[in-house]
């Protein structure tokens, strides 16, 4: 089962790495986005808010609020690490099978303890010290660490 995590980590992370590396931001990456292959590989899809980063529009905010960054939450511009943080959220959810930051029901209660806050669910389910470690850096509160 580890083993199938990685994989599937791994090969949204590649498909994240392709985007960036052409110069666009996805900005709503979450488990509905995520399908497999003819292969069972992992693939990114639903481009509906991945934009060019030349092309994106000030305090434009666009996404799904539970995978979303503090910062582009707040309507500031979006960055490639933007998507990190998704990915770490996203990551979460695969490797525990629980909805990150459930409990929070409104968008006041989320902004509060998420994004003001800097509230992470417990990663201690999570047998893999480097995959805990993946997670805690990726879904940083400072997108300068990510």
């Amino acid at each position: 089962m580890i083993k199938r995590i990685e994989n599937v980590a791994l090969g949204i992370a590649k498909g994240l790495e392709y985007l960036h590396k052409n110069g666009v931001i996805f900005r709503d990456l979450k488990p509905q986005n995520i399908g497999f292959n003819r292969e069972d590989n992992p693939v990114i899809f639903d481009f509906g808010f991945a934009r060019e980063i030349h092309t994106l529009e000030k305090n434009e905010v666009a996404g799904s609020l539970r995978y979303m960054s503090p910062e582009m939450a707040f309507g500031q511009d979006p960055l490639l690490s933007s998507d990190v943080y998704s990915f770490g959220v996203l990551l979460f959810e695969i490797c525990t099978l629980q909805k990150p930051f459930k409990q929070f029901t409104s968008r006041s209660d989320f902004t509060e303890h998420v994004l003001l806050c800097d509230y992470r669910p417990s990663l201690s389910s999570i047998p893999s010290k480097a995959v805990r470690d993946l997670i805690s850096s990726c879904w940083d509160q400072d997108e300068t660490k990510r």
